[in-house]
């Protein structure tokens, strides 16, 4: 079972995942210099992962699972336009917060 982090903003409590904080990680080593530029950096990949999540939740409902059994060639099909719906809606979120 995964543990769930949350980290404390100036705009609040925030989940983040593992992965999240993994990236960041990596990313700093190369790319960070000041505080400044590590909280900036934080609040990015928060947004993005806000805005994954999101963009998943849209698809969801737009491309619904079926209640029945499909066979899996259908939810192979689902699952790839259920994938590029996200993305869409990932691309739309962010450009709506820049």
């Amino acid at each position: 079972m995964r543990e769930e982090l949350y980290v404390e903003t100036s705009y609040g409590r925030r989940f983040v995942s593992e992965d999240l904080i993994n990236g960041i990680s990596q990313y700093l080593i190369a790319k960070t210099e000041t505080e400044e530029e590590l909280g900036d950096l934080v609040m990015a990949k928060i947004n993005e992962q806000d805005a994954r999540k999101e963009a998943w939740k849209l698809a969801y409902k737009e491309v619904p699972l079926p209640p029945n059994s499909v066979p899996l060639e259908i939810r192979l099909e689902m699952q790839q336009k259920r994938n590029e719906v996200a993305e869409k809606y990932y691309r739309e979120i962010m450009t709506r917060e820049e």
